[in-house]
């Protein structure tokens, strides 16, 4: 199959998010799937990996407040369906929930490419980190508004997803660290479903 993953974080930079993502790339490739990989630039230095299964594209970004060594990416519509022409994934599977993210959901949706995406980080629960409490709430409707609209969100613990399932984010499936058993299924939709199997 051919598998879309967009996220703002990934290799080499070291966080849970772009490690398990990593295991998640080598468990598809491993199995022959095709892989491309959209994500912002790390840096002036960075380039787009091309490695067997693996294609990378590069989307402008910025650097996220609070968390220096992270970049948040852009990308236009126009550049996505560009993409996407060249590449059609079967199923997109949306690892980060900011504006990159958001553009390749809709976009998806658009074209009626299948859609998963990945709840790693509580941001709300940051807010009051930062005390920034009285944000606590917008960013749960995002959040929420985010994840409804794609066919499933994949978490990492069953506590995780009962948590996302009493507030209404939708379809909430587990994805142990982007691990994939042997033999195992992705969880999600039709299409996602045959991707590890």
């Amino acid at each position: 199959m051919q598998v879309g993953i967009v996220t703002e974080t990934f290799r080499p930079e070291v966080n849970g998010v772009a490690m398990t993502l990593g295991r998640l790339v080598d468990g598809l490739t491993e199995r022959g799937h095709h892989i491309q990989l959209i994500r912002p630039a790390q840096g002036r230095d960075d380039r787009a990996a091309v490695n067997g299964n693996l294609r990378e594209h590069l989307a402008p970004g910025f650097r996220i407040p609070f968390y220096p060594d992270m970049h948040a990416g852009l990308i236009s519509r126009m550049r996505l369906r560009r993409l996407w022409r060249e590449f059609r994934p079967d199923v997109l599977y949306v690892a980060t929930e900011g504006p990159l993210g958001r553009a390749a959901v809709r976009q998806a949706a658009a074209w009626n490419i299948p859609a998963l995406s990945g709840f790693h980080t509580q941001f709300a629960h940051y807010s009051r980190h930062y005390r920034l409490g009285w944000l606590e709430p917008v960013v749960e409707r995002y959040l929420r508004s985010f994840h409804r609209a794609t066919a499933c969100t994949l978490v990492p613990t069953r506590d995780l997803q009962r948590q996302l399932e009493e507030k209404g984010f939708g379809r909430v499936e587990v994805l142990s660290r982007g691990a994939l058993r042997a033999g195992g299924r992705w969880p999600g939709t039709h299409a996602a479903g045959r991707v590890a199997s």
